[in-house]
């Protein structure tokens, strides 16, 4: 395929720009794509490419909380992708809001849907908990007359793992 630019070399950079249901593709020459910023001259590490997608902010919200510090360990959320791992228990609630959609991404949900230990008997701990966090997420999404039935599921909850009911 030649160069779309010079129409002389044949084009080795190839990029298609994507924008919502508009897809463009150019193919140019090397030169062609020097000329115009797409390419660098040398080599260019696949370390440094990648540090350069992470510095170059996608919106501010997510420069926002790329910056953010756990104020226990020190860790920075560049640093836990480059590790893999955080530096302690506090990590995931400083870090949740990028964290979770990468633990939903890898495990389909973001709270533990398996089975509950034996010691839990029948399970009713685990679904007071999990009504407490749906009661949360209701409150905080404005769902009101949900968050009422909630309320109600668990006060009838704690009153029957309590004996009063």
């Amino acid at each position: 395929m030649l160069c779309q630019k010079c129409k002389k070399k044949q084009a080795t950079v190839h990029m298609t720009d994507i924008a919502g249901k508009d897809k463009k593709e150019v193919h140019l020459c090397e030169n062609c794509a020097q000329n115009q910023g797409l390419t660098l001259k040398g080599q260019v590490s696949l370390a440094d490419f990648l540090a350069g997608l992470i510095k170059a902010p996608v919106n501010q919200e997510m420069s926002r909380l790329a910056k953010l510090e756990c104020p226990e360990c020190g860790i920075n959320y560049i640093e836990f992708q480059s590790k893999g791992r955080f530096g302690c228990p506090k990590d995931y609630d400083v870090f949740e809001k990028l964290v979770d959609p990468l633990i939903e991404k890898i495990h389909g949900a973001n709270e533990h849907v398996g089975k509950a230990p034996e010691a839990h008997g029948d399970g009713a701990e685990a679904h007071l908990v999990a009504l407490k966090r749906h009661l949360k997420a209701a409150i905080e999404e404005e769902r009101y007359e949900e968050a009422a039935r909630i309320r109600d599921d668990i006060k009838k909850a704690e009153d029957k793992t309590s004996g009063t009911e």
